[in-house]
C-alpha cells in the first residue's frame, strides 16, 4: 500500500510501509518534511504513531486502563462497584449476615434509599461482606455513601480480612465509624495484633457521607470525609500479611426500628 498524506498532518500506511523521516534521501521522491506532531495510522494494525521531531513514538492502545488513568504498560488491578439499586441484593457478590438478633435487609422502597439494614430491637447488628473472599491488598483504596437514621445506632465499614461474625473490626481491617460510641466519626485500623481509633473532629450523625479509606502499603492508613482528608494513621496499619474485602454494617441501639442506608460501594488495588 502507498503511504498517504492527508491533511492535519495525518499519514497513513501498512504497518510493513517504511514510515517517512524528516528527510528522505531516496532519489525516487522528492525530500519530505516531516514535522513534530504529525501522526502515522497504521491502517492494518491501527497503531498510531506520533513524530517528537527525532523519532516517530507509538501511542499507547486507548483502552479502559488509560481511560482509568493507567497506561504507560501498567495494568488495571482489581476494580470493584456497587451502587445499591435494583430489585434485590446481589447475592453473587454479597452475604447478608445477622450478627446480633434478627436485623432484616432489603432494597430501600425510597428516593435515595439504596440498600438498607433495619434493626427491630435493640441491638440489633446486620452486615454485609464478601464472605471471605478477600480481593484487595493493604495497597488499596475504599469508598461508601452511607447514614443511619437514629443518633445512637452505628454504621460502619471499611476493608477486612475474613467475613468475621462481629460488626466490631477484626484485627486486620480499616473501617470508618458514624458511631454512638465515638463522640465524632472515626477510623480504626488493625495491623493484625491490636486495633485502635482515630477521631475526626465531625461528630456523628444522621446525615449521609461519602467515606473514603486509603491503605497505603503500610506508610498510613488515612480516611477522606466528604472530599476531606481528615484523619491520618501511621498505627496499627492493615499488613502485606493479609488480604482483605469490602464490609457494610449496621447496628441498633434503641428499642424501636432503626435503619441503617448504603447508597454506593467501590474497592479497587492501587
Amino acid at each position: 500500500m502507498a503511504i498517504k498524506y492527508l491533511d492535519g498532518g495525518r499519514i497513513t500506511g501498512l504497518s510493513t510501509d517504511t514510515k517517512p523521516d524528516r528527510d528522505t534521501s531516496d532519489a525516487t521522491q522528492p525530500a519530505l518534511t516531516i514535522e513534530a506532531g504529525s501522526v502515522f495510522i497504521e491502517t492494518d494494525t491501527g497503531s498510531k504513531y506520533v513524530h517528537n521531531g527525532t523519532a516517530w513514538i507509538q501511542q499507547p492502545f486507548d483502552s479502559i486502563t488509560s481511560a482509568w488513568g493507567k497506561d504507560s504498560g501498567i495494568t488495571k488491578r482489581q476494580w470493584f462497584q456497587e451502587w445499591f439499586t435494583g430489585k434485590s441484593l446481589n447475592t453473587d457478590i454479597w452475604t447478608f449476615t445477622q450478627v446480633t438478633g434478627s436485623p432484616t435487609s432489603a432494597m430501600a422502597d425510597s428516593i435515595n434509599g439504596g440498600y438498607q439494614i433495619t434493626g427491630v430491637a435493640n441491638n440489633n447488628a446486620g452486615q454485609i461482606t464478601f464472605n471471605g473472599n478477600n480481593q484487595f491488598s493493604n495497597s488499596s483504596v475504599f469508598i461508601a455513601v452511607a447514614k443511619k437514621d437514629q443518633s445512637a445506632s452505628a454504621v460502619m465499614g471499611g476493608l477486612r480480612n475474613s467475613s468475621g461474625s462481629t460488626i466490631n473490626p477484626p484485627s486486620a481491617s480499616a473501617q470508618f465509624h458514624n458511631n454512638s460510641g465515638y463522640t465524632n466519626i472515626a477510623m480504626t485500623t488493625g495491623d493484625a495484633s491490636s486495633v485502635s481509633a482515630s477521631q475526626s473532629s465531625t461528630a456523628h450523625d444522621q446525615a449521609y457521607h461519602c467515606y473514603k479509606i486509603e491503605l497505603n502499603a503500610g506508610a498510613s492508613s488515612t480516611m477522606t470525609l466528604d472530599g476531606v482528608l481528615v484523619i491520618t494513621k501511621s498505627t496499627n496499619i492493615p499488613t502485606s500479611a493479609y488480604s482483605y474485602q469490602p464490609a457494610l454494617c449496621f447496628q441498633q441501639r434503641s428499642t424501636t426500628n432503626a435503619n441503617g442506608n448504603f447508597l454506593y460501594c467501590e474497592a479497587y488495588n492501587k
